[in-house]
């Protein structure tokens, strides 16, 4: 460790023998920094005022000279006393502490001033050029000087300790010496070897430009490293020297513009370095003064303008929290810092000349003893420990000592640092025990500092990631730890959000030591210091991937149950289109015969709205006591029941009358067997049934029909081939014959025409048809048959022939004229008519029969169906059925116009231009 450092100063102990209460007062206390918002720094002011004036005088142009007499007073009274006094304690201060820079800015002050006042004073003698000379290239000197000390002063070099005749002699040579460069400038001038500086009346050369803004430069470079030093230290004598620079390279840039000694820009310049040189007293002042403040001599002070290495260590001792204790090699106390005095509680001159081992551990005395010769025995070796030490009050505390030492020629000396530890002890016993704590915690909690390198790593962590804390501490987390976040592309911007707003949570993907990725639930918080800091980044991670992969099952069951969703309900709304569009009424009850749902063709065909159904009894609104005992047997039973053709009449619609249907009961169970609903699936057969009814008659009809003429043909035929037959005889069975014929070929006609139609193969052949020649034709074959009737034809002018298939059209006249005579009394006229209307032609036959009740007259075109006539009942009822399908086919249309007792008369419409 070597001998303990000094101080600089001749008057400054060593800092051992503060142990024995010599310590100076001053040196336990700190400087005060002065605020910057104080009243000094108007001492500026006169520089900004300068440069306010300087323009309106250059403007003025006064070259007024004022006598040296005036200029020599105010040269006495401002510059030298502040020369000299500078100079001399500028040259103090080089002599006491051994530091360069001081004599450069004593000598510097001093070369300023010795030129400036001997200008001044010589000017009448050696001219203007000559003072102006030697006043400039002064200051030039002066800013030099005064750069080379601020260079020094900001670098603050350590102290270097002379013999005082040898300081004082330095400092003598030089200030000799600046003088002789000042009278060598001089004698150049006066002998006109240096270019001429200054013309009177016209100002300076540009030689003399040059030199006063080189020195104006320096100069101000020189107060600004000062200023800076002062902003750092906040010593005065600094600041007002800095202050002086300033005010003087001010003057320098005014004196720019001087044309005539002595005029008012000349008084402005003189005056800046009046002001210059009172702040450089005033600066001496300062120091004066803070010198007495701290109770040291005036060149101590100045040595200690700047802290050095003995002066920073000093400093450094007592500052230091630490108890620092200096020791011999029998462990007696040489130092003693205050905080020493605080930890133990006895004070330094208490301490001093104790052994170490009597102040503050009884039982550590062999121990100290051991550490000191060890440190003996090497050099190099420091001591480090845990001991328990005792206080003055007989408080115990655990300490942590380092003890280092060496020899010395004065004996060994050695220097033991304590440091309480026991809150930190206590703190650390905490954390472990914490530590056991979160290690015990299944959670992965991970701690790292600011720049993500593991600090903590608990066993949850290890468990979870797969990683062991000794191969992760210490680590950058991307150097083993896999990670990203769902969702997020840029990771590092995930990492700088949370970094800043201190505290995020959210999912992580990360890959385990084997590889395996694992989702974790993660949160993270930054951990301040108690000033708000962030200094750390605690992370707790929990394992979710047993929940994830969970959640994707129920995802892919709940993706499979929509799938089957949107299938059943795919199947449903299919079955809906199929229930609602067949032609089965279907009905679902449950087990009491309500209504639990039906379809529309159910409610249409029950003539009740679905909603008035739901929830109603079947019985209540469709009473039966026959289908609610089938109903009862099929649930009891459970047992499906079908039937063909039931005949059911309704109740509440008695005007239906007797409808048939074909309906199937059917149960559904449920898994046990047990019937809890029934549905019901009617199919309405009225139609079907009521069709076969009537082609069961049809056909008997036909059968007739077709046998009646048949029969006579035949019979007629074979009569008339029988021997003894007269020929009038056979002509007349001939006859019957031909008409019986004729009969049966009209019905077959009806027939074949009526199955194209069903069968969607009739096609018409359209050609011009004439209908008034049509009409006759058809007439003179009627009036061949047995009861002929008289025919009128009415035909109007606009009649014209007509696009159609005259078969066809044949076919429809034909069948109204052959009714109109079944169905009109004998000797009546038939009335056969035409005309035009609009867009088509009607045609009509009108009778004088019974006529047709207009109840039975929606009838007559249906097929199969013959009214009752008091004359005849002949016919199949095939006959208008097919003129309605012909007409139609040819896009018009036919009805009846009748009244009973008035006749009927059937018409049709055939259009003009089809």
């Amino acid at each position: 460790m070597g001998e303990l450092p000094c101080n600089g100063g001749p008057e400054e102990k060593p800092i051992m023998t503060y142990a024995h209460g010599l310590q100076p007062e001053a040196a336990r206390k700190g400087d005060q920094p002065a605020s910057l918002v104080s009243p000094r720094w108007l001492a500026l002011a006169p520089i900004p005022a300068v440069l306010v004036l300087l323009p309106v005088l250059v403007m003025l142009d006064i070259r007024r000279d004022i006598g040296p007499p005036v200029l020599l007073t105010f040269n006495a009274a401002f510059l030298a006393l502040a020369t000299f006094m500078v100079a001399y304690l500028a040259a103090r201060g080089f002599i006491e502490s051994g530091l360069w820079h001081y004599l450069w800015l004593g000598v510097g002050v001093f070369t300023f001033g010795v030129a400036f006042l001997s200008a001044g004073w010589l000017v009448t003698a050696i001219g203007a050029n000559e003072s102006v000379t030697l006043n400039n290239v002064g200051a030039l000197l002066a800013s030099i000087f005064h750069t080379w000390g601020s260079i020094g002063l900001r670098r603050s070099s350590s102290p270097v300790k002379k013999p005082l005749a040898r300081g004082l002699a330095t400092a003598a040579a030089v200030y000799a010496a600046a003088t002789l460069l000042l009278f060598l400038v001089l004698t150049l001038s006066s002998s006109h070897l240096l270019p001429p500086f200054f013309v009177p009346g016209q100002g300076g050369a540009p030689i003399r430009t040059i030199v006063q803004i080189a020195t104006m430069v320096l100069f101000t470079a020189s107060g600004a490293l000062l200023m800076s030093v002062y902003l750092r230290t906040r010593r005065e004598f600094l600041y007002w020297y800095a202050a002086g620079l300033f005010l003087i390279a001010t003057g320098l840039f005014t004196s720019i513009f001087v044309k005539v000694l002595g005029d008012p820009i000349g008084w402005i310049t003189r005056a800046t370095r009046y002001f210059g040189g009172s702040y450089f007293v005033a600066a001496m002042v300062m120091a004066i003064r803070e010198a007495r403040q701290k109770q040291m001599d005036f060149p101590t002070m100045m040595s200690r303008l700047f802290p050095r290495p003995a002066a920073s260590y000093q400093l450094l001792v007592e500052t230091v929290p630490d108890a620092v204790v200096g020791l011999d090699s029998e462990s007696r106390v040489l130092l003693w810092n205050p905080a020493a005095e605080t930890m133990f509680g006895y004070r330094a001159a208490e301490a001093a000349g104790k052994t170490l081992d009597e102040v503050v551990s009884p039982k550590e005395a062999v121990s100290f003893k051991k550490d000191i010769e060890s440190t003996r025995q090497s050099p190099q070796t420091m001591v480090r420990k845990e001991l328990t030490l005792w206080k003055r009050n007989g408080g115990r505390m655990l300490a942590e000592m380092s003890l280092a030492g060496k020899e010395t020629p004065g004996g060994w000396v050695g220097t033991a640092i304590f440091r309480d530890v026991t809150q930190r002890r206590r703190a650390e016993d905490t954390i472990s025990n914490q530590a056991r704590i979160l290690d015990s915690v299944v959670e992965g909690i991970v701690v790292t500092d600011m720049d993500l390198v593991a600090r903590y790593w608990n066993r949850g962590a290890e468990s979870l990631l797969g990683w062991p804390a000794g191969e992760v501490l210490g680590k950058h987390v991307t150097e083993f730890f896999e990670f990203s976040f769902p969702g997020a592309e840029d990771r590092e911007a995930v990492i700088k959000q949370a970094l800043e707003r201190g505290r995020w949570s959210g999912e992580v993907i990360a890959r385990r030591k084997d590889g395996v990725e694992a989702c974790l639930l993660a949160s993270s918080a930054n951990i301040n210091d108690r000033d708000g800091n962030a200094i750390g980044i605690l992370a707790i991670y929990h394992d979710i991937t047993p929940m994830k992969q969970a959640e994707e099952e129920r995802a892919k069951l709940l993706r499979r149950l929509q799938a089957l969703a949107a299938d059943l309900q795919q199947e449903k709304d299919l079955l809906n289109v199929i229930v609602e569009n067949t032609e089965a009424h279907l009905a679902y009850l449950d087990p009491e015969f309500r209504f639990v749902w039906v379809n529309s063709t159910y409610a249409r065909g029950c003539g009740h709205p679905a909603g008035e159904l739901i929830g109603k009894h079947h019985f209540d609104l469709f009473p039966n006591e026959e289908n609610e005992a089938i109903f009862r047997n099929a649930r009891d039973t459970g047992e499906a029941v079908t039937f063909r053709d039931k005949p059911f009449v309704f109740a509440d619609q008695p005007e239906r009358g007797v409808t048939y249907w074909d309906w199937t009961l059917a149960p559904v169970k449920d898994a046990a067997g047990k019937v809890r609903g029934l549905v019901l699936s009617l199919v309405d057969t009225t139609e079907r049934k009521k069709t076969e009814m009537l082609k069961d008659e049809f056909i008997g009809l036909v059968s007739h029909e077709l046998r009646t003429p048949l029969t006579v043909a035949i019979g007629s035929m074979h009569t008339a081939m029988m021997d003894g037959v007269t020929p009038e005889e056979q002509k007349e069975l001939f006859v019957n014959a031909r008409e019986s014929a004729e009969s049966l070929s009209h019905i077959l006609d009806n027939l074949l025409e009526l199955s194209r139609y069903q069968a969607k193969r009739l096609v018409l052949q359209k050609r011009v048809v004439d209908l008034p020649a049509l009409a006759g034709q058809i007439v003179e074959k009627l009036r061949n048959q047995a009861n002929p009737r008289p025919f009128a034809l009415h035909f109007t002018a606009d009649v014209a022939p007509v696009q159609a298939d005259p078969i066809r059209v044949e076919r429809v006249l034909h069948n109204l004229m052959d009714n109109a005579i079944k169905y009109s009394p004998d000797g009546t006229e038939i009335a056969v008519f035409c005309r035009k209307e609009e867009d088509c032609l009607l045609m009509g036959v009108r009778d004088h029969g019974s006529g047709i009740p207009r109840g039975d007259q929606d009838k007559l075109f249906e097929p199969f169906v013959r009214l009752a006539n008091p004359v005849t009942t002949r016919g199949v009822g095939l006959g208008l059925v097919v003129c309605k399908r012909l007409v139609e086919a040819h896009g018009g249309k036919i009805w009846v116009e009748s009244e009973p007792g008035q006749g009927s008369t059937f018409c049709f419409t055939l259009p003009v231009h089809p």
